[in-house]
């Protein structure tokens, strides 16, 4: 079931609307109904939904200005416009925002169905690959995360785990590049304009990405307002470094012209063979291996680890993505950030024990956790005791 919501200042419309069809007989649920833009603007940003219906001049936003805006945080929500009159300039300009149809009142039915009809393809189209695409951009990211912090190792994995992300072999022999970005202004686009998060930004910019017959590219990882890009040539080319930094252009224009975000810099490395990028990688890294992290994030688990911190909740104060901390986390560490924060909650729920005449209960709560049986079975498998044997087993001691 697709989710729909629908706009228009003219309450008779509005009812009209909401009521003329079976919204269900075509694949839709009716998420909402809404007199202006700006009420719909604030619903959109914490309700995503596959399609709007929507006056295109209303009080406060207009449609042409909500189709602009939700465009660049949901690319994949399509729009069906209806309006009093029809407005080339609107028009022309709607086009460049998923709008699937534009329609004058009083509407012609026949083709105010047909325009539903292009909506529910459309959105099929892009459910069927979003998930796909999306996921493939996990399976990148773990990737060459795992690959530039050393925890795939031998060439049988690197094998196995490239065919997962739809990549031939071969590729590894020829040329690749790796090219970082910096974003101008980056935390202030985030704070004021984005407002969504550093992880939703970047999986958000990798449809931005070009497509280009010649090039395989990938987002590994970022920093902050700094994100590294591999690149591999697809076939042998004596053009690759131009292509590269074509690319690169097309992608700074593409963020630019969406995002109204500019770049501050772009640097590129180039090398003969995946072997020479991954051995660089791993020998020098100046942005982001670094001893620091580790501290930090561990700091930060410590005075936190009574909430419920989640791995992206770190991977963000210490500026990384969260499949690329994970992987970096497990390399320093040894252990895998679950793993950690279990063994920093469980020695302070002893310390508790034994300490303090603190219940049970509020123990429990106090190292972060809800559920009071899920808490017993973690100091029983670690202690072969309960809570209060073990509290009895070191007040013994003592005496």
């Amino acid at each position: 079931m697709y989710k729909l919501i629908l706009i228009d200042d003219e309450p008779v419309m509005l009812r009209q609307l909401s009521r003329l069809y079976d919204w269900e007989a075509y694949g839709f649920k009716l998420e909402g109904t809404f007199a202006n833009g700006e009420a719909a603007d604030a619903f959109l940003k914490e309700n995503p939904v596959d399609l709007v219906i929507s006056d295109i001049k209303m009080p406060f936003k207009s449609g042409l200005e909500l189709a602009r805006s939700c465009h660049e945080l949901y690319p994949d929500t399509w729009f069906i416009f209806i309006s009093a009159y029809r407005d080339f300039a609107y028009a022309q300009e709607a086009t460049r925002y998923n709008v699937i149809d534009y329609i004058t009142k009083p509407i012609d039915f026949s083709a105010f169905e047909d325009a539903l009809k292009a909506a529910c393809a459309k959105i099929a189209s892009v459910k069927n690959t979003s998930f796909a695409d999306s996921n493939l951009l996990a399976l990148q990211q773990r990737f060459f995360s795992h690959i530039l912090c050393d925890t795939i190792t031998s060439m049988t994995e690197i094998l196995s785990e490239i065919e997962k992300i739809n990549l031939d072999a071969a590729i590894l022999d020829r040329s690749c590049a790796l090219f970082r970005i910096r974003f101008e202004n980056f935390q202030r686009f985030i704070n004021d304009s984005w407002k969504y998060g550093i992880e939703r930004f970047y999986n958000a910019i990798f449809f931005l990405l070009p497509m280009n017959p010649k090039l395989f590219c990938s987002l590994i990882r970022y920093s902050s307002d700094t994100a590294e890009f591999v690149c591999f040539e697809k076939a042998d080319t004596p053009a690759f470094q131009t292509d590269v930094v074509r690319y690169a252009n097309q992608f700074k224009d593409n963020v630019s012209e969406i995002l109204r975000l500019e770049f501050e810099a772009i640097e590129f490395q180039y090398f003969s063979s995946f072997a020479q990028m991954r051995a660089q990688a791993l020998n020098k890294d100046k942005v982001f291996t670094s001893k620091s992290i580790i501290e930090k994030a561990e700091a930060y688990i410590l005075a936190h680890y009574n909430e419920n911190i989640t791995l992206k909740d770190v991977a963000e104060h210490v500026s990384l993505s969260p499949i690329y901390f994970s992987a970096f986390f497990k390399q320093h560490t040894n252990e895998n950030y679950n793993s950690y924060l279990t063994n920093v909650r469980l020695k302070k729920a002893l310390e508790y024990l034994r300490d303090t005449d603190i219940p049970v209960v509020s123990i429990c709560e106090l190292v972060g956790y809800k559920n009071t049986t899920h808490f017993y079975n973690l100091i029983k498998s670690h202690t072969n005791m309960t809570p209060n044997e073990y509290r009895m087993h070191w007040r013994g001691q003592e005496t």
